[in-house]
């Protein structure tokens, strides 16, 4: 298909180039993404980070017993929020980046019960799988998926994530308010 439209837009222009264009160089990814369109808009995600972050989940009694730490189920779904964050270091290459990230905080139940931190959220995150589109950034912390807008000069992150969890509705676990700073 990529192949045909390039045919496509040089026949409709004329003559096709004796020499790369620089759409010819663009190296596409998955879903038309430039490879290099973070850079094209002087982004640049190298460097150290701090984060933050604000994580609602909902989970079955079984899952509260795992956690331990005094805490007990709130009926069939147990509801927490969960304040962390850490810092994290970037590395971006073109329209890519990856790296690694600390992570810390404290939950609390719906019902009061807390502070807790629940022994599934690693102390150490590998940031993968991250590209650049513009000033939209998105990458994976270990097997969550999260996106942000990067704002003002480029010293800020804003965006939110979902995990995907083995469980079906009504349990989850997302984070609706993600923050990262230089």
């Amino acid at each position: 298909m990529f192949s045909l439209s390039v045919v496509l837009v040089g026949c409709e222009a004329g003559r096709l180039p004796s020499e790369p264009t620089s759409a010819a160089e663009t190296t596409l990814w998955p879903g038309g993404q430039s490879a290099n369109s973070g850079a094209a808009e002087g982004i640049n995600v190298t460097g150290r980070w701090t984060w933050q972050e604000t994580v609602e989940s909902a989970i079955p009694p079984f899952i509260v017993e795992m956690i331990g730490q005094g805490i007990v189920p709130e009926g069939e779904i147990t509801y927490l929020t969960c304040k962390g964050g850490g810092e994290m270091k970037l590395v971006q290459t073109g329209g890519t980046f990856e790296g690694t990230a600390t992570q810390g905080g404290s939950c609390v139940t719906e019902g009061g019960q807390g502070p807790f931190w629940p022994p599934s959220f690693p102390p150490v995150l590998e940031v993968t799988n991250g590209v650049i589109s513009g000033k939209d950034i998105s990458w994976t912390f270990n097997n969550c998926a999260y996106t942000a807008k990067v704002v003002g000069s480029g010293n800020k992150l804003v965006g939110q994530g979902a995990c995907d969890i083995p469980l079906p509705p009504p349990y989850f676990l997302r984070t609706p308010n993600w923050r990262a700073r230089r």
